[in-house]
């Protein structure tokens, strides 16, 4: 009888080492598997890397026909990242491909799934485009439950719902923007509209806390901006609730140009006239090529090599830097009658009879992410657009009402306002 039941054990015992073995088996076959399967998907190429960063520069000076092309061209390289299918999602959806951009959101959504919050706010953004509000607001809602850290989404989120206009969609906006409120007090933007949308629909005691709050931060604030400020609390005072919302109307305008006010606007994710859509800044999945710094050159040691520049002396030396399809700077050598690139023909360049600080600069004049040359000399300020196949055009620069001889030229965005500037001088103004 024991003998019986001490075989049974054995036999139960040896079932269960060896269903444990097989199940250890089982677990390092599926990790090897999905490394074997995945690892050479991790790695992003040099190729991809600069082309996903040219995509990135294109789409930030709305050169979107340019990025949907580069990504175009690397999606089928990597085709399991959601960051170049969202981009691409970006580049359709401001050239108004708008199923091509929903299918390209999708694509990234499903390879993500649901890690990344810009994702979702840019597919509600795509489906507004399409005229699916309803289904935007159901799936930012559903992002506000999980994230409600996200405020940009959270306010994407109260304007579409601002567009039902029900008593029910104004008390769900109130309360996001509280939610906003509560985690940056300071937001202008919000607080104006909170207290705007509070008088509105009557809720009194919510006005009177966001106007409580407006005035403790009045103090600084222009005198316009303070008037009508104080016409709202009077009103709200006076329980005209009608009246107090009209005056928060005239005095958030007021208020608009304000830096804490812009401030507000930024968090909020409003851009003024910035193109639709915020493109994904880096890799989700891929990892990129590690960086390595080269160690440093403590040594100062140069080699003289001779190298004809031009068919006469150069005064000025200037250095091209290389694009995608050129494996070298090129230099540019500046004398008094010519102008040379490389080893490209030499072209005629009439010095300025003035001594120049800077007759040439260097610049992306059309924004083609190809290098070009501006100079100035006898002839005025001339343009050296840079094409495709490495060569140059020469385009005049019209400055007829200034005098026709320049000396020195300079490129700078004068007004900061992301516009590229021209500064030139005539050696002798001041």
């Amino acid at each position: 009888m024991n003998r019986k039941n001490g075989g049974s054990g054995l036999r139960v015992k040896s079932q269960t080492v060896v269903l444990m073995s097989a199940i250890a088996v089982l677990i390092v076959a599926t990790l090897l598997f999905r490394t074997r399967l995945t690892a050479p998907d991790r790695e992003a190429s040099d190729t991809v890397v600069s082309t996903f960063y040219q995509s990135l520069a294109a789409l930030d000076v709305d050169e979107n026909e340019r990025a949907a092309e580069l990504l175009e061209s690397i999606v089928a390289q990597q085709p399991n990242e959601p960051a170049l299918w969202a981009n691409l999602a970006v580049a359709r959806l401001r050239l108004q491909s708008l199923t091509g951009a929903h299918e390209a959101i999708a694509k990234a959504l499903s390879l993500d799934k649901g890690t990344h919050a810009e994702l979702t706010q840019l597919h509600a953004e795509v489906l507004i485009q399409l005229g699916n509000t309803e289904a935007a607001i159901g799936i930012l809602r559903e992002l506000h439950h999980k994230q409600p850290s996200k405020v940009a989404a959270t306010y994407l989120l109260c304007t579409l719902l601002g567009q039902i206009r029900t008593d029910e969609a104004d008390h769900e906006r109130l309360d996001l923007l509280e939610a906003i409120l509560v985690d940056d007090a300071a937001n202008l933007r919000a607080r104006c509209e909170a207290a705007r949308l509070a008088a509105s629909s009557g809720r009194k005691n919510l006005l009177r806390a966001n106007l409580d709050a407006l005035l403790r931060q009045s103090d600084l604030w222009p005198k316009p901006v303070r008037d009508h400020l104080r016409e709202a609390d009077q009103s709200a005072t006076a329980e005209d609730l009608r009246q107090a919302a009209q005056s928060l109307t005239f005095f958030e305008n007021n208020l608009k140009p304000t830096p804490e006010y812009q401030r507000s606007v930024r968090l909020l994710g409003l851009t003024g006239n910035a193109p639709i859509g915020t493109p994904v800044r880096g890799f989700m999945v891929l990892n990129e090529p590690a960086v390595e710094a080269a160690p440093a050159d403590k040594e100062l040691h140069f080699e003289l090599q001779r190298q004809e520049l031009a068919p006469i002396a150069a005064h000025h030396i200037l250095a091209l830097p290389s694009v995608a399809n050129q494996t070298e700077t090129r230099l540019i050598a500046l004398g008094a009658e010519q102008l040379t690139i490389g080893d490209l023909p030499s072209m005629t360049y009439p010095a300025a009879a003035r001594s120049s600080a800077s007759p040439a600069c260097i610049a992306d004049i059309n924004s083609d992410f190809l290098p070009d040359v501006v100079t100035a000399g006898a002839d005025g300020c001339v343009v050296w657009l840079q094409q495709a196949t490495g060569a140059f055009e020469r385009q005049e620069i019209d400055l007829s009402n200034h005098p026709a001889e320049w000396s020195s030229i300079w490129c700078i965005d004068v007004e900061a306002d992301g516009d590229l500037d021209l500064v030139v001088s005539d050696g002798v103004s001041r």
